[in-house]
């Protein structure tokens, strides 16, 4: 057989198949074309940094880049194409435009200025503040232009909205434009802001707001509004793109579509000449424009410019001097922490990586040009619009965390900026697919496609003009001095979150330990390896045609758990930007519908294998729980282990409720252990929500898996489901046995928690619920858009929003003189008493549960307050009448008059008096009853709130122990009724002589702490009390209280286990209001220190709003070392805190329960259907539980409570 001559090798080859297979395999061939492709790719690499170069370098004159080597010709010898810049990567040189020279104002007189750190170092620039009443001060690495919270008063420390307020608008730079520019009057820009700002369902306070803010108002004239139409308000709104006086105009939204490369089974190509799917229904705005557009607005009133760290001074006295250590600055130039000070995390503006981000920006070359870093925070996540249908919308959301958190996270506050709507993969695809390649695209083919097209659509908005200012900064002219902002990509927050170090998936179980430690150091960067592997991939996929799930791509990627995707931030690399650095924890996903799901869905399984009967009584104990404060614990009342629509707050709700449910119903031979895990968890939980920190601790357990436990009816339904649409052959009634699985990420991701606080600031500044709760908007939106095209319509929508929230903001700076404050006057008393009943029993009743009262707001410097109605009374006559029936009373005759007494002689004890101190004070024989007290305290991270005490529904009061040397911090009590009475002293000894006093005082039911079942975390139990008092002697139960004692409410669960008793009060009683039974009352109840983050503090010992110094950790059950504390039963629980883990997971996949977790956010979609519009607006109103969005989160500043 004749031979032929490799042209390579130059060996000669039997001549059809043997050649042909050597043509493929020639080892000189393949050498020849790696050479060839690394030619290509330097090539690349130096036209890239050309490119970027030329992009982000200062307009000035710059050298030619260096020619690309010349490529060898092709092997074929068909001429190369001439390689052509495209037209948006050119740029003509262009003088740069002169800057205007703005002279700085002065900065702000602080305490301490530093010296320079030494000879030949850069000068020391940080400055200290004095501490305020708590101790905290603020240590910033220069002085500050512009300080939020020199401007900050007591109503912006408020978060409640019962506190009488007066709020600050955000007020517009005065301007010689009508304030109602851009319409032709004032009367359509009010009608306009009344439609499009306010609710898309009008209701009867929207026909409220229409005539009160627009037909009655001064300005409105009806001639004016004749030619006038809808359209053409629109209209006017959506052609302003100027403004008269050179005000910032909001910026517009832009349309456009992303090409992404189709690899094909088989099909060797080169990426750049592969087929192009292209994906339309882009809608964005410039990232830059977004800053531009906020930080030269008025909000940049909130924005905090010059990073800092707060610290806490416990011992702080106005007296002393503060002593700094001599010793090196750190890297971002503070000085190190002095002894007995802690560091306080919480907002992102003074946390550990905005300080970083400081120290590495590079000095300014225009010395009246200031430097600040615009604190980029990203959000996105898919939501559904309906209920019915499949109409989806994927925003991408910005948020500052250059303004406090709590005004961000407001909804009410408009920080977040919709900034894109990104296209999903049409279905179209499909086909497109089968069309160029004759074959369905697999799931892998899909897959690799939804990312190829995220990051096309992040490659668009990240422009050469985002990348200049990222390396260079934007100048910027504020409403002060003109600054230099570079923009930071400080943290993303998505529902599915990259990992971020590369612990193996069959290590996630030794969270907690030094060895888990120690491989979270092992964290992932965006290096030139990486890049390089990506790009191997890539070749495998397209030139070679390889399978993307195939042996060689997996053998690159799989033990890193990377994938075949070019990150559109990987182009920022060169610059020091490490994409995996950017993705913070998600405590809603990871936690609250994460691991504590996965948990107490397997403690369902142990109660199910022990019986149906468990489940039922479980069931019963949850709906009997006690409601809480203002949605902070709501009413269970579907069955909770049917696991039906259940969003995030409601697993909140459970894990802060459960343990008094759990009690009693597990095997004692392993109780303990449920109840010591159930607490642990519930620790790290509270300790995860706080808003405030001076220390973190991580615990971590040890898990049984000893017992053989099965599905949940729920589960067994659902994987039938699963099985029947896969068409599996399995036995559908069958159970499987099921174990608890904690190798999964959401374990993991634990760990970071710690490390996260420390590095970001506290978990609730940068929570996905922030995002869901923005979701809202677009349902709104959306609601008004045609259902076709909706997401240009909904982008129209929210610019015209945008452009009459300026207009509405010039309307309040005109008018600013002339408005009058809100009215926060009390009700009027009222002497028109309610008809009474027929017998002395029920008048007294009525008059305990006294009238339904709308108390106004309170001002906050106010400790309580409590209506000076009169319609509602009870005649102490009465009391005595009725003693025999009820023995409660029998003191209330004598203690009463006491009470009035004493609060006359400005005491606020019962202790030592007698009947002789009753001689000239003159107390009436009818008090007056209310249903309501609101009692104001300061929270734990120094905010202003307030508790609504009821006297039927919220009895139950904290106040604190006076006793002398006290086991325990506290006294607790439930209200039965809230009096107030006219008292006057006529003897010398009274405060104000001959005048009557407006006397207040509560008559309650005592509690005892139960000393046989310490609790704390010492124990991992909840504290235990009881009622006290004998039903031999009840009346020693009861007492009246001075309302300035009450610290705050409390919430008791009921110790289900225990059952009832009439052991404290004989008999029905009409004091027994609080529940239908009056017949019995618990025998022991548990305060349920997890109900909310400011009772956790109070219970944790080391609050910064609370002065509890004297409290000492062994009244409060609190561990005094690290040693494992032994418990009542057999477990092995305790581990030592210093043994933390810092950093995140590779990928893993997820497990069943983690499937569906998307629609357990709200609910499932199913059961929204069947609820609808109104219970989905429900679902959304609060997430995280213990707050609302309305009025938890409000502008912050430590320097003023």
């Amino acid at each position: 057989m004749p031979k032929e001559l490799c042209i390579w090798c130059e060996r000669k080859i039997e001549s059809g198949r043997p050649f042909t297979l050597h043509t493929k395999n020639c080892e000189a061939k393949n050498q020849q074309h790696n050479a060839i492709v690394e030619n290509v790719h330097a090539a690349e690499l130096v036209a890239a940094a050309a490119l970027v170069a030329q992009a982000v370098d200062e307009p000035t004159p710059a050298p030619e880049p260096p020619s690309p080597p010349r490529l060898p010709p092709r092997l074929d010898n068909r001429p190369r194409r001439a390689i052509v810049l495209p037209a948006r990567y050119r740029q003509d040189d262009a003088a740069p435009e002169p800057v205007s020279t703005v002279v700085a104002a002065a900065a702000p007189a602080h305490e301490d200025f530093a010296d320079a750190d030494g000879e030949g170092a850069p000068p020391a620039t940080w400055v200290r503040t004095t501490p305020n009443r708590h101790g905290i001060y603020k240590v910033l690495v220069r002085p500050t232009t512009h300080d939020p919270d020199d401007t900050a008063t007591l109503d912006s420390l408020c978060k409640s909205s019962n506190l009488s307020i007066t709020q600050r608008p955000l007020l517009a730079k005065p301007s010689n434009t009508p304030w109602w520019f851009p319409f032709a009057s004032a009367t359509v820009a009010r009608l306009m802001m009344w439609f499009h700002l306010g609710s898309s369902l009008k209701s009867i306070e929207d026909l409220d707001a229409l005539i009160t803010n627009v037909l009655l108002q001064d300005d409105f004239n009806r001639e004016e509004l004749r030619g006038f139409r809808a359209a053409l308000g629109n209209k006017t709104l959506d052609e302003f793109k100027s403004s008269p006086d050179g005000m910032p105009v909001p910026d517009t939204w832009k349309r456009t579509s992303v090409r992404i490369k189709v690899p094909g089974k088989n099909v060797c190509t080169a990426e750049e000449e592969a087929v192009e799917f292209e994906v339309e229904g882009l809608v964005y705005r410039d990232l830059l424009d977004v800053m531009v557009e906020n930080f030269s607005g008025p909000a940049f009133a909130d924005y905090h410019t010059t990073p800092f760290v707060y610290r806490l001074d416990p011992a702080y006295d106005p007296a002393d001097k503060m002593v700094l250590p001599d010793a090196p600055l750190d890297h971002a130039g503070l000085p190190p922490l002095p002894d007995d000070h802690t560091p306080v995390y919480g907002e992102v503006f003074a946390s550990g990586r905005l300080r970083k981000m400081h120290s590495e920006l590079p000095r300014s070359a225009t010395p009246n040009i200031e430097t600040i870093i615009a604190a980029y925070m990203f959000w996105s996540d898919a939501t559904h619009l309906a209920n019915f249908g499949n109409a989806s919308l994927w925003p991408l959301y910005i948020f500052f965390g250059n303004q406090s958190k709590y005004s961000r996270a407001r909804p009410t506050s408009n920080a977040c900026h919709h900034t894109a709507y990104f296209p999903s993969l049409p279905d179209s695809i499909k086909d497109f697919y089968r069309q160029h390649f004759n074959v369905a695209p697999s799931a892998a083919i899909l897959t690799h496609l939804k990312r190829e097209l995220m990051h096309a659509i992040w490659d668009t908005l990240i422009t050469a003009e985002f990348i200049h200012a990222y390396i260079h900064g934007h100048v910027v002219k504020l409403p002060t001095i003109p600054r230099k902002l570079f923009w930071q990509q400080f943290a993303i927050s998505v529902a599915a979150l990259a990992p971020r170090c590369f612990v193996s998936k069959d290590k996630i179980p030794d969270m907690g330990t030094s060895n888990d430690a120690r491989r979270r150091q092992n964290t992932r960067e965006d290096t030139t390896r990486y890049r390089r592997i990506i790009e191997s991939a890539r070749n495998f996929i397209y030139k070679l045609g390889r399978v993307i799930t195939g042996t060689n791509v997996e053998n690159l990627l799989k033990p890193q758990s990377w994938v075949p995707t070019r990150n559109a931030f990987s182009k920022l690399a060169a610059h020091g930007l490490n994409l995996f650095s950017l993705f913070v924890p998600d405590l809603l996903h990871e936690v609250e519908l994460g691991t504590w799901k996965s948990l107490f869905t397997h403690l369902l399984r142990l109660l199910q294998s022990h019986g149906e009967e468990f489940i039922q009584r479980l069931d019963e104990r949850f709906r009997l729980i006690p409601t809480f404060g203002r949605r902070t614990i709501r009413r269970f009342t579907a069955n909770v282990s049917e696991l039906k629509k259940l969003a995030a707050r409601d697993w909140e709700d459970i894990v802060q409720c459960c343990l008094p449910v759990l009690e009693g119903l597990f095997p004692p031979e392993y109780e303990p252990l449920v109840l010591s895990l159930v607490y642990t968890f519930a620790t790290f939980h509270a300790y995860a929500k706080l808003r405030m920190h001076t220390g973190i601790t991580i615990v971590t357990f040890r898990i049984t898996v000893d017992i053989v436990v099965f599905e949940l009816p729920a589960e067994i339904r659902r994987r039938q489901r699963r099985d029947a649409k896969n068409k599996k052959t399995s036995e559908p009634t069958a159970k499987q046995k099921k174990s608890w699985n904690i190798a999964t990420y959401k374990w993991h991701a634990m760990g970071d928690y710690a490390d996260s606080i420390e590095e970001f600031g506290t978990l609730d500044s940068y929570s996905t619920q922030i995002g869901e709760l923005a979701h809202r908007l677009c349902k709104i939106l959306y609601g008004r858009t045609n259902r076709r095209g909706f997401e240009a319509q909904i982008a129209t929508l929210e610019r015209r929003r945008r452009i009459l929230r300026g207009v509405q903001q010039n309307m309040h700076t005109a008018t600013l003189s002339t408005n009058d404050a809100p009215s926060t006057t009390t009700n009027s008393p009222s002497d028109a008493v309610k008809p009474r009943t027929a017998t002395k029993r029920s008048k007294i009743r009525t008059a305990l549960l006294g009238e339904d009262e709308t108390l106004p707001p309170t001002p906050p410097k106010e400790h309580h307050h409590i209506s000076d109605s009169r319609r509602t009374w009870m005649d102490l006559t009465d009391m005595v009448d009725i003693v025999e029936d009820e023995p409660a009373f029998e003191a209330s005759t004598l203690l009463a008059p006491l009470s009035l007494y004493s609060t006359a002689l400005g005491r606020d004890s019962l202790i030592n008096f007698d009947f002789t101190s009753l001689v000239g004070c003159w107390v009436p024989d009818r008090i007056f009853s209310h249903k309501y007290m609101r009692v104001n305290y300061t929270t734990y991270d120094c905010l202003r709130d307030a508790d609504m005490v009821h006297a039927t529904t919220r009895p139950d009061i904290l106040m604190v122990s006076r006793e002398d040397n006290p086991a325990h911090p506290y006294t607790y009590a439930r209200v039965v009724s809230i009096f107030h009475a006219q008292v006057q002293h006529l003897a010398s000894r009274s405060k104000d002589d001959r005048k009557a006093h407006h006397m207040y005082f509560l008559w309650v039911r005592f509690f005892e702490r139960d000393t046989s079942k310490p609790g704390g975390w010492k124990y991992k139990r909840l504290h235990r009390i009881k009622f006290c008092g004998t039903s031999a002697e009840p009346s020693a139960g009861f007492g009246f209280v001075d309302p300035a004692r009450v610290i705050r409410g409390v919430h008791l669960i009921p110790a289900f286990h225990y059952g009832k008793t009439d052991k404290f009060l004989a008999g029905p009683s009409i004091l027994r209001h609080i529940h239908d039974d009056e017949d019995t009352d618990y025998e022991f109840y548990y305060v349920n220190q997890f109900a909310d983050r400011d009772l956790f503090m109070r219970y944790a010992g080391d609050a910064v709003g609370h002065h509890t110094a004297e409290l000492s950790p062994e009244d409060l059950g609190v561990e005094l070392d690290n040693e494992t504390q032994e418990s009542d039963g057999e477990e092995e629980m305790d581990v030592d805190d210093k043994q933390m883990g810092t950093e995140r997971d590779g990928d893993t996949p997820m497990d069943e329960d983690e499937e569906e977790e998307e629609e357990e956010i709200n609910g499932s979609d199913e059961e929204d259907d069947q609820e609808g519009d109104d219970e989905e607006e429900q679902d959304f109103e609060a997430l995280e539980g213990d707050c609302d969005d309305e009025d938890v989160y409000d502008a912050v500043g430590y320097d003023e409570l």
